[in-house]
């Protein structure tokens, strides 16, 4: 787990070298006890988790259920391997602008670019091979003259 604190003020944590449904879970509840008692929003990007076989559509539903039971401001699930993550957090409640999905790892840098905001934990989790640790490094490497870190967040 990396964590790098990006000159706009906005907290990446990646994590995304390896997931199971046990670390995956771990993992927001960290980030739920790192913003809760600061105030801070919570944003996880999650990914696949591989090599479940037959149960991953389940475990994914069931690690959507966990991000709103454990009150994630804000998710981006990537990847077609995890849409059963968002939909197990929409059937859980999050029926708002809270959990977004996006098919690509290239949408997904696109949609933060325009919604983190200064202030935000953001947790990358997924398996390796999901492509999500490198997004967590273009991410945490930005910050500067190239993201507005005083904007006020975006609509998700």
């Amino acid at each position: 787990m990396e964590r790098t604190e990006r000159p706009d003020g906005v907290t990446v944590i990646n994590d995304a070298y390896n997931a199971n449904p046990e670390s995956m879970r771990e993992a927001l509840r960290t980030l739920a006890m790192i913003t809760r008692p600061t105030g801070r929003r919570s944003v996880a990007v999650l990914g696949a988790m591989l090599e479940l076989g037959e149960e991953s559509i389940i475990r994914h539903t069931q690690l959507g259920e966990t991000v709103v039971r454990l009150n994630i401001d804000r998710t981006l699930v990537v990847g077609e391997e995890a849409y059963p993550l968002y939909r197990g957090a929409v059937a859980e409640g999050s029926w708002g602008s809270e959990v977004h999905w996006v098919a690509t790892v290239e949408e997904a840098e696109a949609h933060l670019d325009q919604e983190l905001s200064a202030g935000d934990v953001v947790l990358f989790k997924s398996s390796n091979s999901a492509g999500l640790r490198l997004l967590g490094d273009r991410i945490a490497a930005k910050g500067s003259a190239d993201v507005d870190g005083g904007k006020a967040g975006g609509s998700w």
